[in-house]
C-alpha cells in the first residue's frame, strides 16, 4: 500500500500575523524609546559640562576685563586711531633718543635697523650713523613730517601716509628743497612711509633714490618684539596699545586684500 507524502500547510493565520507583527512595532517602539532615553540622558550631562566649562570661561573673562582691561584703548578712546599726525606725533616721540620716554635709543635702533634693509630706489645702499643721541628729531620741519637729522651730515625724511595718497612727487619735492640748501657731502635720505610700503611718485629723477616701508609689515613686528625690552611700565604699556592699534588696522585690511 502506498504512502501518501506529507505534505507542510503553508497557509498563513492572518491573526497569528497580526499578532507577529503587533509584538514587533512593540519591540521597535521599546528600543526606540530606550534609545532616545540614553540619548536623553547623555545630550543632559554633556550640557551639563558644557554650562560647567562656560561658567568658568565667564569667570576667566570677568577676571581678565578687571585686571587687563584688553579692550581698553586710548587712542580708539579719543578717536585719533586713523589720524595722519596721530602716528607721525608718535612716530617722532619714538625715534627721540632724548625723548620723553626715556629709554634711549632704543627705538631709534629699531628704526635705522628696518631702513637699512628696506628696498631703496635705484639700489642704492645708504650707510646711517650709529643709533646714539646724536641724533635730533624734528616733527613737521619745513613740511615734512618727521626729520632726523645727525651731526649736520645725515638727514633722514619721513613722508608718512597713513591711508593717504601722495600728491605727485611730493616726498621729491621735499627732498629737493633740503637738497639744495645742503652741500654734496651731506646725505639726505627720503623716506616713503605707507601702510603696505608703497613706491612714492616721481621716481623719474636719477638722483633721487627713496626707500619704502610699510607700518604694518615693519613698524609694527618691531614694536611687538621690543615689548619686554622697554623698562618703563607707562612707555610699556602705551606701546602696547599702540601696536594693538597697528595690528587691528591689518586685520581690518586683510580680508580687503584676499
Amino acid at each position: 500500500m502506498s504512502r501518501r507524502p506529507y505534505k507542510k500547510d503553508c497557509s498563513i493565520n492572518i491573526d497569528d500575523l497580526r499578532r507577529v507583527l503587533a509584538s514587533a512595532e512593540s519591540l521597535h517602539d521599546l528600543v526606540s524609546n530606550t534609545l532616545v532615553a540614553y540619548q536623553l540622558d547623555d545630550l543632559k550631562l554633556l550640557l551639563g559640562h558644557v554650562e560647567a566649562h562656560w561658567q568658568v570661561l565667564v569667570k576667566q573673562i570677568a577676571s581678565n576685563r578687571e585686571t587687563l582691561a584688553p579692550n581698553f584703548n586710548l587712542f580708539r578712546i579719543l578717536r585719533v586711531g586713523d589720524l595722519e599726525a596721530t602716528h607721525s606725533n608718535m612716530l617722532a616721540a619714538l625715534l627721540d633718543p632724548m625723548g620723553p620716554h626715556g629709554q634711549g635709543s632704543l627705538f631709534l635702533t629699531e628704526f635705522l635697523n628696518i631702513l637699512q634693509h628696506a628696498p631703496v630706489a635705484g639700489n642704492v645702499r645708504y650707510n646711517f650713523p650709529p643709533a646714539d643721541a646724536s641724533w635730533q628729531v624734528c616733527r613737521e620741519d619745513a613740511r615734512v613730517d618727521v626729520t632726523l637729522g645727525y651731526a649736520g651730515r645725515f638727514l633722514v625724511l619721513v613722508e608718512n601716509k597713513w591711508g593717504h595718497e601722495e600728491y605727485y612727487g611730493q616726498l621729491r619735492t621735499y627732498w629737493r628743497d633740503r637738497r639744495s640748501l645742503y652741500p654734496d657731502d651731506v646725505t639726505i635720505v627720503p623716506v616713503f612711509l605707507t601702510l603696505h610700503g608703497d613706491p612714492p611718485s616721481g621716481l623719474d629723477d636719477a638722483n633721487y633714490h627713496p626707500i619704502s616701508i610699510s607700518w604694518l609689515e615693519d613698524i609694527r613686528p618691531v614694536i611687538e618684539g621690543m615689548g619686554s625690552s622697554i623698562k618703563a611700565q607707562r612707555v610699556r604699556e602705551t606701546v602696547a596699545q599702540y601696536f594693538d592699534l597697528l595690528a587691528s588696522k591689518r586685520e581690518e585690511l586683510l580680508p580687503n586684500e584676499a
